[in-house]
């Protein structure tokens, strides 16, 4: 079966609630939904107008004032190249990996993850997205990843589901 990559994405794996059955959910749970597990960059508050909200999110990355300035210089550049995607996709594991190494490298347990859809399920699913999307001006990432048919390609990943 051939799969079309949907994106790259950094995410924190969230541990094992108390109340889940540890026969049935594992130890930690690693996801590309934000309900699930953290994302980042998270470019809500980068781009918000709180500065109150993006002073605690350095202090959550452990960033001075100047790396949050090269944070936000470098996902405005890679936006406009397409190597990062509408709200926290990168278009290629190199510029997650860059990105990664640059400035979230000190967050214990961040993985790179990417995701895929069989290809036999894109038309359908591209078609979904536009029937149910609230027509943003911007597509997200994901749709705009399957549209461009990008084979993963990743040499020793392991497809977990």
């Amino acid at each position: 079966m051939n799969y079309i990559s949907a994106g790259y994405f950094l995410v924190m794996p969230t541990p094992r609630k108390d109340y889940m059955d540890e026969k049935i959910v594992p130890e930690t749970v690693l996801s590309v939904s934000s309900c699930l597990c953290k994302q980042y960059p998270d470019t809500s508050i980068l781009w918000g107008n709180s500065e109150v909200k993006k002073a605690r999110y350095m202090d959550q990355l452990g960033l001075s004032l100047n790396t949050i300035q090269l944070f936000e210089q470098w996902i405005e550049e890679h936006r406009n190249t397409g190597d990062v995607l509408f709200p926290q996709v990168f278009s290629s594991l190199h510029s997650a990996e860059d990105f990664l190494n640059r400035f979230l490298i000190q967050l214990p347990g961040i993985r790179i993850i990417s995701i895929g859809l069989p290809e036999q399920y894109i038309v359908d699913f591209l078609k979904d997205v536009e029937l149910f999307s609230s027509k943003n001006p911007e597509p997200y990432g994901v749709e705009e990843m399957l549209s461009q048919h990008h084979s993963p390609g990743i040499e020793g990943a392991k497809k977990v589901g």
